[in-house]
Formats: structure tokens, C-alpha cells, sequence
């Protein structure tokens, strides 16, 4: 009798402090939701514009991470805090600049030991050996590190539309604490925002042949008064890409609109652009110090000389990447 009194007792009190706690948040989640508003908008940011802040954010995280890293160091050295504010103004700067001019490194690295630490958790549990689960976690990690060095574009859009993503779906699914759809919620907005994430970069800023309106040769008739580069050969034949006053061809993923993976052979940083002027309908285009040459048709380009371009004019460059104007 005694213990099923101290059940009901218990069962009542848990109950009772479910409630109490459910009420609680429930009356102050407009105070929740606005101290997670400055976070709600670094994750939407991080959502639907990640492919254009990632290098920021990596030097942000270069400057303070290696700060942090700087700091303890030369702290622990000279046994003062001078030092430790020195050793994190000064790794952490040289931390963010390389973090800036070498990010394909700091991306490897950031996606291996992610990739590694989360494949390592998930195989230990499944295997119940260390050792395997290690070497499972490096080939992993190893893997995904030189695929992002390969698709950076891709991957990123990907990573930072899901992260960004999840911070969304975890505050507004607060809204849902107090009932049972509280997780379905979540994982439907997750889905939802990473997606919308995913399509808004990929739409409007990634700048490749994935976005806008590039289309395959075919798809559909020339627009008068545009011009189109038709890939003929290489990596982009059979794609078309619109010539919208200018178009950079090269390897760089910031500042280039066709985007070649850096294993492609004979293909610089910034190979050239070809420019377009709607109002006289002319066309040019000009190689931009390129390491091995642009060609048309067939003559080697005199660097940083732009060159007239009328419609069926063949470009090429690297190892059989051709492309023709067709104005």
C-alpha cells in the first residue's frame, strides 16, 4: 500500500513538474524566440547565402581558432596575459589570412576531422573496436576532404544550407515543445529550409552552369539581341550558357561563372571573359593572364587584349575544352 501511495505520489510530482516547465516555456517562448533572433539570422545567412560568405566565415573561424590556440601557447610560455593577448592578436591574424588565400586547405581540413570524428562515433558504436573505427574515420574523412577540394561549389552549398538549416528548424520548432509533433516539426523544417537553402544558392549565386539559364544545346531558340557560348567540347559540351554583358571562364569559384575543378588540366585561376554589348550587339573576348593561352579559332591571344568575337567564333583552351559564340 505504502509503495503503490509513494508511485501515485511520484507520478504526480513528474507530472506535475512536466507541466510546470512545459507552462513556463510555453509563456516566456516569444522571449526565447527574440534573445534567438541574432542566431536565427547568422543560420539564415548561413542558409540561403553560404556559398557567398563561406571564406568569411572561415576567417573568422581561422582568426579565432587559431587565436584561442595562439594565445594559450605564448600565455602558458610567458606566464602573462600580455602574452596570451600578443599570441592570439598574432597567430590569430595569420591564421585568418591563410585561412583566406589557402581556404581549400582549411576546408579539407575542417572536413576531415568532422568527417572523422563523426564516421569514428558511428562506426564504434557498430563495430565495438577503437582500431577499426579509426582507420573506417580517416579513409572517410580522407575521402570527403579531396571531394570538397574537387566540388568545393557543391559541398558547400550542401554543408551550409543544412547547418543553417538546423539552427532554423531547432527555433522555430520550439513553437511545437508542448506536443507530440514536436519532432516531425523539426525534421520537416530541416528538410524544408535545407532544400530551400540548397535551390536559392544554387539558383542565384553559384555563378556555374547549374544556375540561371544555361540550358542544353537545343532547349531552346537564341533570344534576339543575346548571344550564347555553346560548349562543343570538353567538360561543358552540349551545355549553353547565357553571355549577360560578361562571362569568366576558370577555375576560381568566387569570382568565375563557368567553373572548372582545379584537376582540370591547363586551366587557370581566371582563363578568360567574354563580354557582350546589348546596345551595339558586338562581342568580345580577353585572356586574363592566363598560364597556358586561350585560343580563337585557332590564334593564340594576346594577354589582357580583348579581341572582337562575331557569331560561330571558336574559342578554346586547356586540353580540348572548346567553345563557339553563337550571337
Amino acid at each position: 500500500m505504502v509503495d503503490l501511495l509513494g508511485g501515485m505520489v511520484a507520478d504526480y510530482a513528474m507530472g506535475y513538474a512536466e507541466n510546470y516547465v512545459m507552462s513556463v516555456l510555453q509563456a516566456y517562448m516569444w522571449i526565447i524566440v527574440l534573445i534567438s533572433i541574432p542566431l536565427l539570422a547568422v543560420a539564415i545567412a548561413y542558409c540561403f547565402f553560404g556559398i557567398k560568405i563561406y571564406r568569411v566565415l572561415l576567417v573568422i573561424s581561422g582568426l579565432f581558432g587559431g587565436g584561442i590556440v595562439g594565445g594559450l601557447l605564448l600565455g602558458l610560455i610567458t606566464e602573462s596575459g600580455g602574452g596570451a593577448v600578443v599570441g592570439f592578436l598574432l597567430v590569430g591574424a595569420l591564421m585568418g589570412a591563410l585561412s583566406w588565400y589557402i581556404y581549400k586547405v582549411f576546408l579539407f581540413i575542417q572536413t576531415f576531422f568532422s568527417s572523422f570524428f563523426a564516421t569514428f562515433m558511428l562506426m564504434l558504436v557498430l563495430t565495438k573496436s577503437p582500431g577499426i573505427s579509426m582507420i573506417i574515420g580517416i579513409i572517410v574523412g580522407m575521402v570527403l576532404g579531396v571531394l570538397i577540394c574537387i566540388y568545393t561549389k557543391l559541398f558547400v552549398m550542401i554543408t551550409t544550407a543544412y547547418r543553417g538549416a538546423g539552427t532554423i528548424s531547432n527555433v522555430f520548432s520550439l513553437f511545437f515543445i508542448a506536443s507530440g509533433a514536436y519532432r516531425i516539426v523539426n525534421l520537416l523544417l530541416l528538410a524544408g529550409f535545407t532544400a530551400g537553402g540548397f535551390y536559392v544558392q544554387k539558383r542565384f549565386f553559384s555563378g556555374s552552369y547549374e544556375s540561371g539559364e544555361n540550358r542544353r544545346r537545343g532547349a531552346s531558340a537564341v533570344i534576339a539581341g543575346t548571344c550564347k557560348l555553346v560548349g562543343i567540347e570538353g567538360m561543358y559540351k552540349g551545355f549553353e550558357f547565357d553571355v549577360e554583358d560578361m562571362i569568366t571562364l576558370g577555375r576560381d569559384v568566387d569570382n568565375c561563372n563557368v567553373i572548372f575543378p582545379d584537376t582540370c588540366a591547363g586551366v587557370s585561376r581566371i582563363q578568360c571573359q567574354i563580354s557582350y554589348n546589348r546596345k551595339t550587339r558586338s562581342a568580345s573576348v580577353v585572356d586574363k593572364f592566363s598560364s597556358y593561352g586561350t585560343t580563337l579559332n585557332g590564334t593564340k591571344l594576346e594577354i589582357n587584349r580583348p579581341m572582337p568575337l562575331k557569331n560561330g567564333d571558336v574559342i578554346m583552351f586547356g586540353e580540348n575544352n572548346v567553345f563557339k559564340l553563337n550571337c
